[in-house]
């Protein structure tokens, strides 16, 4: 009968709104947990990250190696940008790494000079990738302190080069010797 049909429907469509309901915590719950993952790999990551809001390049937030290495509270670097505090060393540099963020949507292990809060400069390999928060392009930038692995090459390279000064001085030494020895 017609009302048998309407009440199976009414039947099918609750049940299905039953489905999707159940559907929808699921996922929520994922994503919750999810989020929880990031958020904990964020801060607790040993080497500097930051979320930087690509319209006004304003950070939005930051990770505790970062505010560890620039020696600011994370209050005094949210909402302010890499220009204000100064934190590049070379502005042409800035200029370059973000048009290569934008053009491609992300750039890898590129050396920068970046500055302190108390002023010392530092090589910091960075990467970053444009992420999407809030339907908003944002940036996520990940760099790593590579300042005392440049200090001990450079270091390597002065000993190498003394020692190669010192090799020939000796093949000298030895070289007149043996002429004065042969005379």
């Amino acid at each position: 009968s017609a009302e048998e049909v309407d009440f199976v429907s009414a039947l099918a469509a609750t049940a299905s709104l039953a489905l999707e309901e159940s559907s929808r915590a699921q996922s929520e719950h994922l994503l919750r947990e999810s989020e929880e993952r990031f958020s904990k790999a964020f801060h607790t990551s040993p080497v500097n990250i930051t979320i930087v809001r690509l319209s006004d390049k304003k950070f939005i937030e930051a990770n505790d190696a970062f505010v560890r290495w620039f020696g600011l509270r994370r209050e005094d670097i949210l909402g302010r940008d890499s220009q204000e505090l100064g934190i590049w060393a070379n502005l042409e540099d800035r200029v370059k790494f973000l048009a290569d963020l934008e053009r491609n949507g992300s750039v890898r292990e590129v050396e920068c000079r970046l500055r302190t809060s108390l002023g010392s400069v530092h090589t910091i390999v960075q990467s970053a990738d444009i992420i999407e928060i809030n339907r908003e392009p944002h940036m996520l930038v990940i760099g790593l302190d590579i300042s005392q692995r440049k200090h001990a090459e450079a270091e390597l390279l002065r000993t190498l080069a003394r020692e190669k000064e010192l090799g020939q001085l000796r093949s000298n030494f030895v070289s007149m010797i043996s002429h004065e020895f042969r005379t």
